[in-house]
């Protein structure tokens, strides 16, 4: 077999897998050469509206000498074809490409599409007339690869003379209309369309915690929760979801697919490591553990330990472990674990062990307020089946003040705490520290 192309300047020189062949040293008619070398069967891949090589000047038409061709049990001549992307070719070459549209496969057919009644379709099936889109086309014997070329060996061929066309099938990409279902009313939002073949399903990604969207919409401040193919939500997508399209004609069967999505508000994370909730703190962040976190030589969010946490932690039943917290600065006015727990805030089914919180600085400004667990804990905190176990150290350079101090909480009522194992130290020899229980709320007061 050679192979003989349509190449320009430089294009010519790196794809050096084409055999030019020429004439006389002209490259316009290489045909009478093939001829008379018996290379006189052609096919050629006609690649449409498309290109190859993603340039306008490649051509490719495979040519093959009967003689070279092997014969099988009925005395008949065959070959195998290579498609213009197969990895014999150059390192892929000759890669057929057109934008905004999928290679179906080629065909030994093409014809313009129209309807029953002659009209002219567009490769969506739409009347030209109605999408002012040009007319799209219908294909018919895809060629398998797999099996034989056949040539009549008694007849006469030329080289110029196509023994066989094979067209490539182009199918514009499906439309994915994307729709955000309301919890409340039902009612559907358009979000966007996309264009494509496939789209895969957005997964989790254990290395970072979060939602890998793929090529799916997003939208601020919400998270993805489930994808539906019914506004009524009944139908899951669990994988890939898929353009549909005939292989026998190699036109779409539908044009649109509607996908339906829930989301929950705010930013969620899964988590499984201390470096990824570190790295995804976010003082309106949502997070679900997944494993028990150790933070032995690891290091707590500062943005967390200062701010006003509105989000959620559903613990799933693990620990998050060995954290040691120091608040250092005098214009900190609330620390812990949570420098404020809000109206808003969430921790379920957690448990916070071993937990050091060093109060290493205060300030002479009323309503300081410090804990273990937060500085201040809000009415409408939701804290349920959560445990706390660890030290509240007041440092030897905290100086005494007007301080709201708690072994859970400066602020508010820990209600749902669960606290037996937290304890109370001073490194301040004229410091004298006295713990008061009252209500549930547990306090800690101290003075030279």
């Amino acid at each position: 077999m050679k192979k003989i192309g349509k190449l320009s300047g430089l294009l010519a020189l790196l794809l050096l897998t084409v055999l030019m062949i020429a004439a006389c040293g002209k490259w316009e008619d290489p045909y009478l050469v093939l001829d008379e070398q018996g290379y006189s069967i052609s096919v050629r891949y006609d690649v449409g509206d498309g290109v190859f090589a993603n340039t306008n000047d490649v051509s490719v038409v495979d040519v093959y000498a009967l003689n070279d061709m092997k014969t099988n049990a009925n005395g008949e001549k065959f070959t195998y074809l290579l498609q213009p992307d197969d990895p014999a070719r150059a390192q892929n070459a000759f890669a057929a490409s057109y934008s905004g549209h999928f290679l179906a496969g080629w065909y030994q057919e093409r014809t313009p599409r129209v309807n029953e009644n002659g009209e002219a379709l567009d490769a969506y099936g739409e009347l030209c007339s109605v999408s002012g889109e040009p007319q799209g086309y219908t294909y018919a014997k895809p060629w398998d690869f797999s099996k034989p070329l056949v040539v009549d060996s008694n007849a006469e061929h030329h080289a110029k003379e196509n023994y066989l066309t094979l067209y490539a099938a182009w199918i514009p990409y499906y439309h994915f209309e994307f729709y955000a279902v309301d919890a409340v009313t039902g009612e559907a939002e358009l979000l966007e369309t996309i264009q494509s073949m496939s789209l895969e399903l957005p997964q989790w990604n254990e290395s970072t915690g979060k939602l890998d969207m793929k090529k799916y919409p997003k939208v601020d401040n919400k998270t993805l929760d489930g994808v539906y193919l019914d506004p009524a939500l009944t139908q899951t997508v669990e994988s890939t979801l898929e353009g549909a399209y005939d292989p026998a004609t190699a036109t779409l069967t539908v044009s649109t697919l509607k996908v339906y999505t829930t989301w929950l508000e705010g930013d969620w994370f899964h988590i499984y490591t201390p470096d990824q909730l570190y790295s995804n703190s976010r003082l309106g962040g949502n997070y679900i553990l997944y494993a028990d976190l150790d933070f032995t030589g690891k290091t707590w969010s500062p943005t967390l330990a200062k701010g006003v946490f509105t989000g959620k932690i559903i613990g799933n039943g693990h620990k998050i472990s060995n954290v040691s917290v120091e608040q250092a600065n005098t214009s900190d006015y609330y620390g812990g674990l949570f420098g404020t727990l809000s109206e808003s805030a969430e921790l379920i089914d957690v448990t916070f062990e071993n937990v050091t919180y060093k109060i290493g600085a205060g300030s002479r400004m009323p309503g300081v307020a410090f804990g273990v667990l937060a500085g201040v804990v809000a009415d409408g905190a939701n804290l349920t089946g959560v445990s706390v176990s660890g030290t509240l150290i007041v440092g030897a350079d905290c100086y005494p003040g007007e301080y709201m101090v708690g072994l859970i909480c400066g602020q508010g009522t820990a209600t749902g705490v669960s606290h037996e194992n937290v304890t109370a130290l001073s490194e301040k020899d004229t410091t004298v520290l006295e713990i008061h229980e009252e209500s549930g709320s547990v306090t800690v007061t101290f003075g030279s």
